[in-house]
């Protein structure tokens, strides 16, 4: 009888340890799909298969909130992929050797998005792998003929039609960001992105297209001094006056948008404290000299207040190719710019961080 549950127990034994082995096998198992997963999803993918290629090179650029990301890619065969990162949704503008934009779409981490079409003709770029980007680009090439002939205004009011249609849907901040021409009317184009709702317009797209087109398009790097009305008489904005300028453009922003950005712009002002590290202007483009002086008072900031008549076609803010307002700069003692942006909050952390704060 022992001898019987001698082998009972062993056998037993033999059993719980391949149960265990099993269960642990399994175990390690999922946890190695699960880190898998983890590490695909870490990454969006950009996909391009283009016809009349030739021999060159793109250049991928994407917005991060530290900067922007770029790198040179390799076609072969008129085929490459990209690789980047993004926990939240971005920007990506893919260019040519000469910086002309081929295509921009909107990625995260885990997306793939796949172009295809001609290199000569690429308001005609088809985009899948996600429903924003197949939208938008289906509105483009709809409108490639408008597109090439400069008829902005046609596109201008089919963009406001599909915003005021889809307020919900990503792609409409995408259009207003990216191809909606405000340059004669800033303040509509405030409003329009303004009536998007909040969750269709994240951050994160609003302010990327001026970065990425700062960083390989066609804004300015290095700023001049600029001859601009302050009080009751034209007076220069030098950027050697401080280590760094803080510079914002304001125009048809909401009073709360408005009060929202001032309130976080005085906080700067005050932990930055006086001195030469680091200065705060303002330049309005409001067209009504009696509203912008009664706006300074309101605000009651202690920075330098500037106005610019003529609007976004002044002279001296043709440098910074205004497409949108407002409008957020950082630039050192020589005028070269570091972060540009529409969003304030990048530009206000990005000013922190060369100061010390």
């Amino acid at each position: 009888m022992s001898a019987f549950f001698a082998t009972f127990a062993k056998t037993s034994i033999f059993l719980f340890m391949s149960k265990l082995t099993h269960t642990l096998l399994l175990a390690a198992v999922a946890l190695l799909a699960t880190a898998m997963a983890a590490c695909s999803g870490g990454k969006f993918k950009i996909k391009g298969d283009f016809k009349n290629a030739g021999g060159q090179n793109l250049h991928v650029a994407y917005y991060t909130p530290s900067g922007v990301a770029d790198s040179w890619v390799t076609l072969k065969d008129g085929k490459f992929e990209f690789q980047g990162s993004s926990d939240e949704l971005t920007l990506a503008a893919i260019y040519d050797t000469d910086s002309r934009l081929v295509a921009c779409v909107a990625v995260k981490n885990g997306n793939t998005v796949t172009l295809s079409g001609d290199l000569t003709d690429t308001y005609h770029i088809a985009a899948s792998g996600t429903d924003e980007n197949e939208r938008w680009s289906e509105f483009i090439g709809k409108h490639a003929r408008q597109l090439t002939a400069g008829d902005y205004k046609a596109v201008n009011a089919d963009i406001e039609k599909y915003v005021m249609a889809n307020p919900d849907d990503v792609t409409s901040t995408l259009l207003v960001v990216v191809n909606y021409n405000s340059a004669d009317d800033p303040a509509k184009a405030q409003r329009l992105l303004s009536s998007i709702k909040p969750e269709a317009r994240p951050q994160s797209l609003v302010g990327s297209f001026d970065a990425l087109t700062l960083a390989v398009g066609k804004g300015s790097k290095q700023l001049a001094a600029m001859l601009l009305m302050n009080a009751n008489a034209y007076s220069q904005l030098r950027f050697s006056d401080a280590s760094y300028t803080l510079l914002c453009i304001w125009g048809g922003e909401s009073e709360a948008d408005h009060s929202y950005c001032i309130g976080q712009l005085k906080s700067l002002a005050s932990q930055s404290g006086s001195g030469r590290r680091l200065q705060i202007a303002d330049v309005s483009l409001e067209p009504d000299s009696s509203f912008w002086r009664s706006e300074v008072v309101r605000d009651s900031a202690s920075w330098q207040h500037y106005w610019a008549p003529e609007g976004p076609v002044n002279s001296e803010l043709k440098q910074l190719c205004l497409t949108s307002t407002p409008l957020f700069v950082l630039a050192d003692s020589s005028g070269r710019v570091i972060v540009r942006s529409s969003a304030a909050a990048a530009v206000i952390g990005a000013a922190k961080q060369r100061i010390g704060l």
